[in-house]
């Protein structure tokens, strides 16, 4: 019975580490939300590549320019 135990956790794992990968991700694109590439930039970065190199790509990028009305 152990064995098995074992077995259907092993199972489990690929869909727990996908999870976290896209939770991580959000939480990224969240972060960058007023960044420059913008939310949908930084969760696509993030789930591409990974949720650090996504990260990285918010603290090496500029903030939004601000638009000033005339």
């Amino acid at each position: 019975m152990v064995g098995a135990k074992v077995t259907l956790e092993l199972e489990r794992m690929p869909m727990i580490v996908f999870l976290f990968w896209v939770l991580a991700s959000v939480v990224v694109a969240f972060v960058g939300r007023k960044r420059k590439f913008g939310f949908w930039g930084y969760l696509f970065s993030s789930l591409l590549f990974t949720p650090l190199v996504g990260f990285m790509l918010v603290l090496a990028s500029d903030a939004k320019p601000t638009r000033v009305q005339a």
